[in-house]
């Protein structure tokens, strides 16, 4: 038997994920969909490398939590992703432009550098109330990609893709995919709970019309 989550699973549904995405620029707005479309943490975003990028074998490898890697396809929402990057920069795939120049910062107006986790962090954290959103954090995206892939395939699956060690730590999703069974089956239950005193009645009731005829 599964236990109960400590952790709270918060899924966006499409409108919003469009939402958010229409009030970033600059570079977040395609880091987010990577996030959408991959399922990885925010620092697996940041850190992403085009030496980690595989475009004839179609896989990126991903450097995770404790300087673990794991190897993700490269579907085609994540090839579309990454092709829009490609020429931005030399090493790193996730960058902005900059707005100004500042030589105290070392930044050319114009020119593209690495997404910082600060610049991240606050682009999201304005985007989300913009967008009409109510209490959703960087870390739900993650949780909005391992939900809906749950729904299509197997927990090792996701398992797989987040790059959980034990299987239990990813076992909380099942309870948000059970959710939505449950009211499969209330849609699906009849309204009123027939009994056998009902039916006879109105087996009877049939009868007598059927008689009267």
């Amino acid at each position: 038997m599964l236990k109960e989550p400590k952790e709270r699973i918060r899924e966006a549904s499409i409108r919003e994920e469009a939402a958010i995405q229409d009030k970033l620029s600059r570079g977040y707005d395609i880091a987010l969909a990577f996030a959408f479309a991959s399922g990885c943490r925010r620092m697996e975003i940041l850190g992403l490398r085009w030496d980690h990028v595989d475009f004839d074998g179609s896989r990126i490898t991903v450097n995770g939590k404790g300087n673990k890697t794991r190897t993700l396809p490269m579907t085609s929402r994540i090839r579309e992703i990454l092709e829009a990057c490609v020429g931005h920069h030399e090493s790193y795939v996730f960058t902005y432009a900059a707005l100004r120049t500042d030589k105290r910062k070392g930044l050319t107006r114009g020119k593209r550098y690495p997404l910082t986790e600060a610049g991240l962090k606050t682009a999201f954290r304005r985007a989300v109330p913009k967008a009409g959103v109510i209490d959703f954090r960087f870390h739900d995206v993650r949780h909005t990609m391992a939900t809906r892939t749950l729904r299509k395939s197997n927990i090792r699956v996701v398992q797989q893709m987040l790059g959980h060690e034990d299987v239990t730590t990813t076992a909380k999703y099942a309870h948000a995919v059970m959710s939505d069974l449950e009211a499969a089956m209330e849609a699906a239950s009849p309204t009123r709970t027939p009994t056998v005193k009902s039916d006879v009645a109105v087996s009877i009731k049939r009868k007598r019309r059927i008689s009267a005829t």
